[in-house]
């Protein structure tokens, strides 16, 4: 028995190589068929997993997809197969705007380099021109503006101290002011005019506060502000991501 060095696996017959552990602990295989991996959805996922567990995640995609646990985070792997390059165009520039999305789908912010980011022709560069920031929930990306005229009831226009990222459409937040309507910006004027139009007086010195829509935006540095006010362009899925194999949201 000391010169054993292989432990045969197949009941069926002990003598295959099919799959064996060597003496050292080397898992062979010599089959020509296939492997069949741990299968599962996210929430069957063990709860404390190890680098290096593998399984096939049934949640991811259509079809699912295979996933690897990796410095403390499940990870899907990339697969052979083309990638869909999304093309967005956002036409809030007004020379004031730093914000621009939110993008077709959500991107480690941590990783601006994965979008291509143009100013009208111009190609911008990660972590010098722009970044990503995140928001969703309780934990909106926002802007801040501060009232510079006291604005009587009635009034629909109020003067600011910056009109940066107030976007028509969104709301606002703050007081009696609360769930009103942005419906236009005046970048010469420093106003924002809302709707419905004002139940109170609007005291000078009243902080307004908007927020974005959940989703990953671009935001363009303060040393690059203001931003032209020309058409910004994002390309993203050139790193070969694909959102729908993914399980999880960032």
């Amino acid at each position: 028995m000391k010169f054993y060095k292989r432990l045969p696996i197949d009941s069926k017959n002990p003598t295959s190589n099919r799959f064996t552990i060597e003496a050292d602990g080397l898992i062979v295989s010599t089959s020509n068929k296939s492997l069949q991996v741990p299968a599962g959805a996210t929430e069957q996922r063990p709860l404390n997993p190890n680098d290096g567990y593998l399984r096939y995640n049934t949640s991811i995609g259509t079809n699912g997809g295979l996933e690897v646990y990796t410095s403390s985070s499940w990870e899907t792997l990339k697969i052979n197969q083309p990638t869909t390059i999304t093309k967005q165009h956002f036409t809030n520039s007004n020379y004031s705007n730093t914000i621009f999305g939110p993008l077709a789908y959500d991107i480690d912010v941590s990783k601006p380099e994965n979008v291509l980011v143009f100013v009208e022709n111009v190609l911008q560069i990660a972590d010098i021109n722009y970044t990503l920031v995140y928001g969703s929930g309780t934990n909106l990306v926002t802007a801040t503006t501060t009232v510079i005229q006291t604005a009587p009831v009635g009034t629909g226009t109020i003067r600011v101290s910056t009109v940066a990222d107030f976007i028509p459409g969104q709301k606002l937040s703050g007081g009696t002011l609360t769930g009103r309507t942005i419906t236009a910006v005046s970048t010469t004027d420093l106003t924002i005019t809302v709707t419905p139009v004002l139940a109170d007086i609007i005291f000078m010195g009243t902080q307004l506060v908007t927020g974005f829509s959940t989703g990953t935006y671009i935001k363009f540095t303060a040393d690059e502000v203001p931003v032209p006010s020309v058409v910004i362009t994002t390309i993203i899925g050139f790193d070969g991501f694909d959102p729908s194999r993914v399980a999880f949201r960032f």
